[in-house]
């Protein structure tokens, strides 16, 4: 089931636990200042408030999520994704974040999708992902993220990992951390090989 937007962000997203399993780590390891971003799979914008507005777009399929995050950080600006198509200039973005959307989407789709990060990213950019994640020996936390999460993809790192080499990525883990204490994370940027 999922949430409606304004529960998500207070039992999901309050800013606290943004920042502290998110937004910090983001700061921690990559230059933010006058970096072009699209965050690809939004939801409630709660990334958005660590980046210049003027340099921050937030795309998410689903309308009431940009809605809500429209009302919360109203100098950002977020737009509904079409699904069909990335409609942006070549070398638009020098990072792509995508904070727990992988696990949403099938590996088709998904490849579909990375083919087309390689033509709106910058040559040096960067796709920067952090997602739930299958931990090998941690056979508690796996079995929660399986019957408690909404996402039904949630993948091992290798297949993470692979997905993006065979659409030609170079794969750089950066952590794999836990979560609220049941909850896996995988952390890492991927750049075009």
């Amino acid at each position: 089931m999922q949430l409606p937007p304004k529960l998500y962000n207070w039992l999901v997203r309050p800013e606290w636990l943004t920042n502290i399993y998110i937004n910090d780590l983001l700061k921690e390891n990559f230059i933010l200042k006058n970096k072009d971003v699209l965050d690809f799979g939004c939801g409630i914008g709660s990334t958005s408030s660590i980046f210049n507005p003027e340099d921050y777009l937030g795309i998410d399929p689903d309308q009431e999520r940009i809605k809500y995050a429209q009302q919360l950080y109203s100098d950002y600006d977020f737009q509904t994704l079409d699904k069909s198509k990335l409609d942006f200039e070549a070398n638009s973005f020098d990072y792509i974040l995508m904070i727990a959307v992988l696990h949403h989407i099938p590996s088709d789709e998904l490849r579909d999708i990375l083919q087309q990060f390689h033509q709106i990213l910058k040559s040096t950019g960067k796709i920067i992902v952090i997602e739930p994640c299958f931990f090998s020996n941690s056979y508690l936390n796996n079995y929660f993220m399986k019957i408690m999460d909404n996402g039904d993809y949630i993948r091992n790192p290798n297949q993470y990992f692979k997905l993006f080499q065979n659409q030609y990525y170079k794969v750089n883990p950066i952590a794999k951390y836990k979560k609220m204490i049941l909850y896996n994370e995988l952390f890492f940027f991927a750049i075009p090989a």
